[in-house]
């Protein structure tokens, strides 16, 4: 009897074949092996996140800062809505963080002129954070950029603060 290679080759493909099909449809079901196997996607962990827009603006190209940054109803408070690291968890319900000090603010002097400002360093002794300007310093701004006091630079006297949704990257 003479050996017919392909006679052989083809029962090779055909056993390949059947085993991929008995592999997948175990797997499907969680039959035998792989019954430990997990069946939904994990839900995401505080690990999974950027905690920090600025991280989430630099490692995504695509997003822009209005996608994740937005005040809330009454315009006094900043939301940053956390970005997952990793796509092969679902995010949680809840991913909104308040941000207490914004990149940037918006203040206001008493005739209504506005005056966008960008975060300093945090003042440790008053819990509060310069914010500056075109060579202007905004004292002690409290959260979401409430002033506690109305300060009296030389040119300016700020009335008012409010949150806005731009971020510098």
């Amino acid at each position: 009897m003479i050996f017919n290679w392909w006679i052989f080759l083809f029962g090779i493909v055909i056993g390949i074949i059947i085993t991929i099909l008995l592999v997948w449809l175990f797997y499907s079901q969680r039959w035998i092996i792989f019954s430990n196997c997990n069946n939904v996607v994990p839900i995401c962990n505080s690990i999974n996140y950027f905690n920090d827009p600025t991280d989430a603006l630099k490692n995504n190209p695509n997003l822009k800062p209005s996608d994740i940054l937005m005040l809330n109803s009454n315009g006094t408070q900043l939301i940053y809505k956390r970005v997952p690291k990793i796509s092969n968890c679902m995010p949680g319900s809840d991913q909104n963080i308040v941000i207490d000090f914004p990149e940037v603010c918006q203040f206001s002097d008493s005739t209504g002129e506005t005056l966008a400002a960008q975060r300093g360093p945090v003042n440790v002794t008053t819990l509060s954070i310069d914010y500056k300007a075109n060579n202007f310093t905004i004292p002690q701004v409290k959260k979401n950029c409430v002033n506690p006091f109305p300060s009296n630079p030389v040119k300016w006297l700020v009335n008012s603060g409010k949150p806005t949704t731009q971020w510098p990257i």
